[in-house]
């Protein structure tokens, strides 16, 4: 990488564990390098540096004059410099110099020093530390910021000491928040408050310090220098933001200091943190931090209830917008609850606090209470929507929307939090119902109102999806995804003849695409090539954005759809086509069209490769791992950027192993397995991250095959079926995992016949023909299972020549099986998916069959 990529990631991990104690530094360095042996070795040289010299060099001895300042002692140290108690001359007086050691002067740590001294050098407040100069001293080099002196002890030494009550501490939290407010209004944001950054003087007054990451707003050019990298976290991570965590630099805004100020409120009366993360690797504080949900205040003290407890709730709020809109409006409530006045936050409504209660993820038991609470509000409100004819109109009208209210709400707000909960499939299944019995309810009196009909429609499209369909996490039941989107369909072509308009036309492609897809997993497969073209032909003509995004998608799953028919020279057109509309979208920049053109990039240089032109397909993958890699490098913790990548590794593989580079090959597969099978391990309850990971491992285990390395080939492959085992249990009649395990038991079987365990691959060969025939006799064109059945048959029958009791007749009859298995492909026009399934090697083996 650029040396000055290089440099800003190693200091960044290098910040992350200088303080760490030794034996714990090699699991962070593991966790936060990555794998990445040239950012490992940078970071073990800046740490090995710091344990010999201190950080990035010695501290100076007394005397030491640095920009006309005279160093009298240490006072404190950090990563990147130490702070001194020195002497101005002129005018006489004792400040705190903070100086830059040895290594870290560079251009980016000179910057951050001189945005520290542009930001303090703004502000000037009683709360607020204040700055007297900064400079770069001429002899060594070495940036400096003298400041105040403040003499006295931390914030949470302070509040530890015993001797201050509540109301002290409220008071406190006040005037912080009042020195913050000041800094927000001179266009400064901290980004670091936390209790090592606050000092308490004898007067009993905070000061806040160490400006070093603040972010200044406004248009100045000189203000705008230190920009936070998307994807690059910075901050504390005890009291750092939801939107910090993200990673998100466009986020960030006052409310990031306001909620850092509700964290230090919540410390300081419960005498704990939020969300304690102080024992959680990187990647899981910044998951908590982003999802879970801190103990209410009341339940840790029973005197923080009511005002105290709604005012720390509002100021973390996960979601900004929640939040208080400034410091100032903190501060306020907290003098109106010290005045025992009404506070201006409220607690949050009875709905909010079930979403936000099922956001937490808690786990199963949760789950199942979330929806007992659901279903007896919803029940509540169901049997005042009964008795609606005999109350006055404005009332009725009221409960309707309650109803049409807590329907979404089961929908979408409580489905999607439990979407991930171990042990909720039954729970989610019960929410559907359930809301689906809502909807049933208000589509009976939707009439032609034209806002009723559009969220109905789009509820409906929603349950199928959650129902069945395979390129979203769903419920494995197709059959009734497919009603649900023919309901969908219905009500969005009544509300196109009541409010005609291209919105509406792109609203029911989109179902019918939804639709399109989860034929896929079902025993009507063969119609899925028609119905997407229905999709493209209801979108023809209409040029919105919206359309032409769409139109990509369904060329993009009829390329698909065709490889997977065996027709690869048609596919060929319909990925060119995607392809040209992509790259038109893309052109502004926008990263989930850009990720879209990655997408047709995949499926033509797919296509290429399964047309046996591997070639010509590598410069399209090519261009899709540099988009890739870029994406996953500056959103570390996003999954599907992390997975996206992984894919395109795939790809990248299946070349090289075409092209006879298996070194290549099986370097891009593991890539892209130990990718795949962390997005797994984080979450096994997630089908498709499961799924994922078992293509990853049959992937890499062709791999060492090709290589004869056949004992790592069979545990990967065994792997990859167990998964697959797993998901079909959980799944009944999921037609795509039971496809899936019968390619897995087949690969299995291989490697049994080719290590001698001729009895137990013969088991193999005869339950991957018996499941791969049972699919086709749902789905019939599905290449796929043909092959399958085809070098299964043939597994058979060199077995039976391999074997130390070799039996000829019986291999000829398998062979000869598998030959008018390849004849009926080639009558149907299928390419078969394994090129080891060919007639000159079905024939090679028969002459086998004919000697002694």
């Amino acid at each position: 990488m650029p040396a000055e990529d290089l440099y800003r990631r190693a200091k960044d991990v290098f910040l992350r564990i200088c303080d760490a104690p030794a034996d714990a530094r090699d699991a962070i360095l593991d966790e936060a390098c990555g794998g990445d042996d040239e950012l490992r070795a940078e970071v073990g040289s800046l740490l090995r540096h710091d344990d010999e010299d201190g950080a990035f060099g010695d501290a100076l001895p007394a005397g030491t004059i640095v920009g006309g300042f005279e160093i009298v002692r240490v006072i404190g140290s950090g990563a990147m410099g130490v702070v001194y108690e020195a002497r101005q001359r002129t005018p006489e007086r004792a400040v705190a110099l903070k100086i830059v050691r040895g290594g870290a002067v560079s251009p980016s740590v000179h910057q951050r020093f001189e945005q520290e001294s542009i930001a303090l050098a703004r502000l000037q407040h009683p709360g607020i530390a204040a700055v007297f100069g900064a400079g770069v001293d001429q002899e060594s080099g070495a940036p400096y910021v003298a400041m105040e002196l403040v003499r006295g002890i931390a914030l949470d030494a302070w509040a530890g000491d015993g001797a201050t009550s509540l109301r002290d501490r409220c008071a406190m939290l006040t005037g912080i928040a009042d020195a913050v407010q000041h800094a927000h209004q001179r266009g400064v944001i901290h980004r670091d408050l936390k209790p090592g950054n606050i000092l308490v003087d004898g007067e009993g007054t905070p000061k806040i310090l160490d400006f070093g990451i603040a972010r200044l707003t406004g248009d100045d050019t000189e203000a705008s220098t230190l920009r936070t990298l998307p994807g690059q976290v910075i901050g504390t991570l005890a009291y750092m933001s939801p939107e910090q965590a993200a990673g998100d630099p466009d986020a960030i805004d006052a409310r990031t200091d306001v909620y850092a100020l509700g964290a230090l409120g919540y410390e300081l009366l419960s005498g704990q943190l939020p969300i304690d993360v102080r024992d959680a690797s990187l990647p899981g504080a910044l998951r908590a931090i982003q999802d879970d949900q801190p103990r209410r205040l009341g339940l840790l003290d029973r005197r923080l209830r009511g005002d105290a407890e709604t005012i720390i709730a509002t100021a973390i709020d996960k979601d900004p917008e929640r939040r208080y809109a400034s410091a100032a409006a903190f501060a306020d409530d907290l003098r109106r609850m010290l005045r025992d006045e009404p506070i201006a936050a409220r607690p949050a409504t009875t709905l909010y606090q079930l979403r936000k209660f099922a956001q937490r993820r808690k786990g199963p038991v949760i789950a199942a209470g979330v929806i007992a609470a659901t279903l007896v509000l919803g029940t509540g409100v169901s049997v005042a929507f009964g008795v609606q004819a005999g109350r006055q109109r404005g009332l009725a009208e009221q409960r309707f929307e309650d109803v049409r209210a807590i329907a979404n709400t089961m929908l979408f707000d409580l489905h999607d939090a439990l979407e991930t909960v171990p042990g909720a499939v039954d729970a989610r299944r019960q929410l559907v119902a359930t809301g689906l019995a809502y909807l049933d309810r208000l589509a009976q009196d939707a009439g032609e109102d034209p806002a009723l009909l559009e969220e109905l429609a789009e509820a409906y499209f929603r349950i199928g999806d959650i129902q069945g369909n395979p390129h979203r996490a769903n419920l494995g039941d197709a059959e009734a995804a497919l009603q649900s989107y023919a309901t969908s369909i219905e009500l969005r072509r009544r509300l196109a003849t009541i409010t005609p308009s291209d919105a509406s036309t792109v609203a029911l492609a989109r179902t019918q695409l939804a639709a399109a897809e989860t034929l896929a997993s079902t025993t009507r497969a063969g119609e899925l090539s028609a119905q997407l073209r229905i999709a493209i032909e209801t979108i023809e003509g209409v040029a919105t954005p919206e359309a032409e995004g769409l139109r990509v998608t369904a060329e993009q799953r009829l390329g698909t759809a065709l490889i997977n028919m065996g027709q690869p020279d048609d596919a060929i057109e319909h990925f060119r086509l995607a392809l040209a509309a992509s790259e038109r979208l893309a052109s502004g920049g926008d990263p989930m069209l850009v990720r879209r053109l990655t997408i047709g990039l995949n499926g033509l240089g797919l296509t290429l490769v399964r047309l046996g032109r591997p070639e010509e397909a590598l410069p399209y993958l090519e261009r899709s791992m540099a988009i890739r890699a870029e994406t996953a490098r500056l959103n570390p913790q996003s999954a599907r950027a992390q997975r996206d990548l992984a894919l395109v590794h795939h790809r990248l593989g299946d070349v090289r192993r075409d092209t006879d580079d298996a070194d290549g090959a099986i370097e891009h597969y593991r890539a892209a397995r130990d990718i795949l099978a962390t997005l797994a391990g984080a979450d096994e309850a997630d089908a498709r991250a499961q799924f994922d990971a078992s293509v990853a491992e049959e992937k890499l285990a062709n791999a060492l095959l090709d290589g004869e390395l056949l004992d790592d080939a069979r545990r990967g492959f065994a792997d990859a079926l167990r998964r697959r085992r797993q998901l079909a249990a959980d799944n009944p009649g999921n037609e795509l995992y039971e496809m899936a395990g019968a390619i897995a038991v087949e690969r299995v079987a291989h490697c049994d016949r080719l290590l001698g365990e001729h009895a137990q691959a013969r088991d193999g060969y005869r339950q991957a023909i018996a499941t791969a025939r049972s699919g086709l006799d749902n789905d019939p064109g599905d290449v796929r299972l043909w092959t399958v059945v085809g070098v299964a048959q043939k597994g058979m029958g060199a077995s039976y020549l391999d074997a130390t009791d070799a039996d000829p007749a019986e291999a000829r009859r398998w062979l000869e099986q598998s030959a008018a298995t390849l004849a009926a492909m080639r009558q149907s026009e299928m390419v078969p998916t394994r090129n080891t399934l060919t007639e000159a090697r079905l024939n090679e083996l028969l002459v086998r069959c004919e000697r002694p």
